[in-house]
């Protein structure tokens, strides 16, 4: 069934006064949570280590976060928008909505856009981005089905009830242009371009899912397509392809489809025995997406594997991780998931996604429980549901080499940088040893020769030259001031308190 209220003549002047605002506002950023989300990858590089810089918590479960506007988007289970500065945490205003805000917002154009509600009834608002005041809000009967998407002059959002529907709200005053009802309850989020809407649904008594193709100008069904098993996410791209991944009792399945007609564009890349469980992920020429432990990249073109990783963290004999789509930066992947019963604490991953290298493994402590954000070398994590977590990359490099995050274990107390001294010196070039009836630590290069005694803390050079040195022993590794191990060795360190880079020179 499909509702169209046509308003033409009042659309067009509210596009031109639209065109006329947006013209005098100041530049934004959309990339989290608004139009080009669904290809989940913003800008960003942050494969060092983390160094925290703020939390926030609003006593109730948090919805994930959205960056934007240099601000950070959340929302709580008690109803309450916040909009957080995103380098200080601080909060710039909030707004009381009715109702679990369960997903995150869509932020662009200098709106955001929100569902709350319940089990039975719930509600869009349409939020100023700069002071939170109320622009719109639009009732429905119902439960959220995902997070708005939008693609102007529309917003579009899934909900169910009784069974799964799609409607297409104006951005200008959330008036309702169309809706559309599928068969069953929709499932995971919709995926938006400017000519279609795709989205799936849960399983239904036949074990099948449905996935469909809706005209995003008119709400029309296009085409719609039966899937063996659970539909589990897709991405849409420019052009008539969208990428679906989807998985049954005995194995997971990525493929292409041609949005104008539904037909497959190249035979699906399936692993067995283990379901796809993340949605896909597409940047440039190539596809991510997650079975269980192992990442995969494909082509994008022909579905060919370009390469998989195996990750060294997660329970190869437990049952299955609940996984977020792969993250996309520039030229890294961030990689997270959790366990159900909570038998490890979530890791995130950073891979090269040209080669699948691992570049590091970040523990943060908790269980993460949305997909990162990373915005230049900012990180924002939510965990374990309540609290939203800051973190900034230290990068450390000596010689124009950067120490690998695996071995720097790199932290700053009292405004003192720290790195593992082995981590310090390899990257130096130099051959580091260690005598242990002496207790002691000998490292060479060249002509340049330094000896550390554990016990004393007594550092000396070849030259005669001593003094002395605060380690500490953490998580069994050696920990050293850099720029008093440095400096000692006749070296240079600069700081740049920007970007959190630490620069060190040594003879």
């Amino acid at each position: 069934m499909v509702c169209v209220t046509g308003r033409k003549a009042r659309a067009a002047l509210l596009v031109a006064v639209m065109l006329v605002v947006m013209w005098n506002m100041p530049a934004t950023r959309s990339d989290a949570g608004g139009d080009r989300a669904m290809t989940r990858t913003l800008s960003g590089s942050l494969p060092y280590d983390l160094y925290g810089l703020w939390e926030f918590a609003s006593g109730a479960n948090l919805s994930p976060p959205v960056a934007a506007n240099g601000m950070l988007y959340v929302g709580d289970a008690q109803g309450t928008m916040y909009a957080l500065d995103a380098q200080s945490g601080e909060l710039n205003w909030s707004f009381q909505a009715h109702g679990r805000i369960r997903h995150a917002a869509a932020v662009t154009m200098g709106t955001v856009y929100f569902a709350s509600g319940d089990l039975v009834s719930g509600a869009i608002y349409a939020l100023n981005a700069w002071d939170g005041s109320l622009r719109w809000n639009y009732q429905f009967t119902g439960s959220a089905a995902g997070a708005p998407m939008v693609q102007h002059p529309l917003v579009y959002f899934g909900y169910n009830s009784q069974r799964g529907n799609i409607m297409a709200l104006s951005v200008f005053d959330g008036v309702l242009e169309w809706n559309w009802k599928a068969r069953h309850y929709l499932s995971g989020q919709l995926a938006v371009r400017e000519d279609v809407v795709v989205s799936g649904t849960t399983l239904t008594e036949d074990n099948e899912s449905y996935l469909y193709c809706i005209d995003s100008h008119t709400g029309q069904i296009g085409w719609e397509k039966t899937l063996s098993g659970y539909f589990s996410g897709v991405s849409l791209l420019p052009g008539d392809q969208a990428v679906v991944t989807s998985g049954g009792a005995s194995t997971g399945r990525i493929y292409a489809l041609d949005t104008t007609t539904g037909e497959q564009l190249w035979s699906p890349f399936r692993v067995r025995p283990f379901n796809f469980w993340s949605p896909p992920s597409v940047h440039g020429e190539s596809i991510y997406t997650l079975n269980k432990g192992t990442v995969y990249a494909l082509c994008l073109e022909t579905g060919k594997e370009q390469w998989n990783r195996l990750l060294p963290v997660h329970d190869h004999d437990g049952p299955m991780p609940f996984s977020h789509a792969p993250l996309s930066c520039e030229a890294h992947l961030y990689i997270t998931y959790a366990y159900a019963d909570s038998r490890l604490s979530s890791h995130l991953h950073v891979l090269d996604r040209h080669e699948g290298t691992l570049l590091a493994v970040h523990e943060p402590g908790t269980t993460l429980t949305a997909a990162p954000i990373v915005c230049g070398r900012n990180l924002y994590l939510l965990s374990q549901g309540r609290c939203v977590q800051a973190r900034r990359g230290l990068k450390i490099t000596v010689n124009g080499r950067a120490i690998a995050p695996a071995e720097s274990g790199a932290f700053i107390r009292e405004g003192i940088t720290h790195v593992t001294l082995r981590g310090l010196l390899d990257t130096a070039g130099f051959a580091v040893e260690w005598d242990g009836d002496t207790r002691s630590v000998r490292a060479h290069k060249d002509q340049s020769e330094i000896t550390i005694a554990v016990d004393s803390q007594k550092a000396s050079l070849a030259c005669g030259k001593t003094t002395f040195l605060a380690l500490e022993l953490i998580n069994d590794r050696l920990m050293v001031a850099v720029r008093a191990l440095v400096e000692f060795m006749g070296g240079e360190v600069k700081w740049d308190a920007d970007v959190m880079s630490v620069s060190c020179q040594l003879p």
